[in-house]
């Protein structure tokens, strides 16, 4: 870690205020030369992540002029485009070229049509026209930040069932940056999801891995994956989970987010991978792929990876330490159980302290979930892999095994 220290940072309220006085007119409408920002009505604050502040907003229809309107339907438009042709990542900005200037052709009339009619279709917009805004603490020139942003950008317009939706992303007059996101209810919480039957969890899981693929394919790392950042529902099709990115991060159960000290946010405690601690250069989509399965662990288990109380978590020291050096945490098990052995196998390799060692795509999970929901063993993992994460359970075939050849003089019939 060098000569880096640390911190833990938690939601200020005031502070909060004090940033939307400064982003705000006296209407309490976005200071900004982007038409779309103009028409963001701040209406409370909800919550902290890491270097961003979020806040319930309104969009207002009626402050929207006819750019505002294109900077809204030019990237649903690109996607379109890019879903009928290539469907190649790679090919983004020239179809995002080529909606910017097809959307010239539209009226105000017909752009308003497409734009809410695409919104009430994919059911974006909460009531009163209510959104979420993230607004970045500083003015944004960091390279790196930039760049992620640009990244961000690309998923404006993007709709998909596992995501949480971005309306647009931009600047302020004072060169912080803003994004506009699908205001969601049903955060998670280990309180709600501990009890769920395992097929639930597994079904969570799948859907999260969907949503995470997306990500990666767009070359966006999340890197505050938590329960709170995964809100669910149910609608007439089964449980949908929805994973909000962004920076948009509610801290419901007040949980620190660390940060270097130049102000450099990584993570949260308890789910954070090893690299993240170490190099956070080294990051790349294996990390999140760690703190979703840490994230899973939690909402089965009400417990910590980091093998450590609640009360500890303000502990700066500790919690970097046990995240570098991952002791053995408790099995899921609580009695013989062969679906939800297998699938702790499939925890096991998701949070393996070492990159490398980790699921080589999203795929790979996902072929192993749906194995386990068959009632198959998973093939991309097995007990080798448990071993590095999980403490020996009395109810795991491995421990039953053993007894069964001390018992026998070294056979077992399994």
């Amino acid at each position: 870690m060098g000569r880096t220290s640390y911190a833990t940072t938690r939601f200020d309220e005031r502070q909060a205020k004090t940033l939307e006085s400064e982003i705000t007119d006296k209407e309490g409408f976005l200071k900004s030369e982007d038409p779309v920002a103009r028409a963001i009505k701040i209406i409370k604050p909800l919550g902290a992540g890491g270097q961003s502040l979020a806040y319930v907003g309104r969009l207002i229809y009626s402050r929207l002029d006819e750019q505002g309107w294109r900077q809204l339907y030019a990237p649903i438009l690109a996607h379109q485009y890019l879903l009928n042709n290539s469907n190649n990542i790679d090919h983004w900005e020239a179809h995002y070229e080529n909606a910017s200037s097809a959307v010239i052709g539209y009226s105000k009339t017909d752009l308003q049509n497409r734009v809410k009619q695409f919104y009430r279709d994919h059911q974006l917009i909460g009531k009163n026209g209510r959104v979420a805004v993230t607004v970045s603490r500083l003015a944004t020139n960091d390279k790196n930040m930039l760049e992620r942003l640009s990244r961000q950008r690309k998923l404006a317009g993007l709709p998909h069932p596992n995501l949480a939706y971005l309306f647009a992303t931009g600047t302020l007059k004072d060169k912080r940056s803003y994004s506009v996101v699908q205001l969601l209810q049903g955060a998670l919480s280990p309180s709600k999801t501990y009890g769920w039957p395992l097929q639930k969890h597994i079904e969570a899981l799948k859907q999260m891995i969907k949503g995470m693929n997306k990500l990666k394919e767009y070359g966006v790392l999340h890197r505050d994956l938590k329960p709170e950042n995964i809100f669910y529902k149910e609608n007439g099709h089964g449980p949908q989970f929805k994973i909000a990115d962004y920076g948009l991060m509610k801290q419901i159960l007040g949980r620190s987010t660390i940060e270097t000290e130049d102000g450099g946010v990584f993570g949260t405690a308890g789910f954070m991978s090893p690299e993240q601690v170490r190099d956070l250069h080294t990051c790349d989509w294996r990390s999140d792929q760690f703190s979703l399965g840490a994230s899973v662990y939690e909402m089965i288990t009400k417990k910590s990876v980091l093998g450590i109380p609640e009360t500890d978590t303000r502990d700066v020291e500790l919690l970097l330490r046990n995240t570098l050096e991952r002791p053995l945490i408790d099995s899921i098990l609580t009695e013989q159980d062969k679906m939800k052995e297998r699938f702790e196998l499939v925890l096991a390799r998701m949070m393996q302290k070492l990159q490398t060692q980790r699921y080589d795509d999203y795929d790979e999970i996902l072929q192993d979930l749906e194995d386990i929901q068959k009632g198959k063993k998973p093939k991309n993992t097995n007990d080798s892999y448990r071993a590095k994460v999980f403490k020996p359970s009395e109810f795991s075939t491995p421990t039953i095994v053993k007894k069964i050849k001390r018992l026998f003089g070294g056979f077992c019939f399994f």
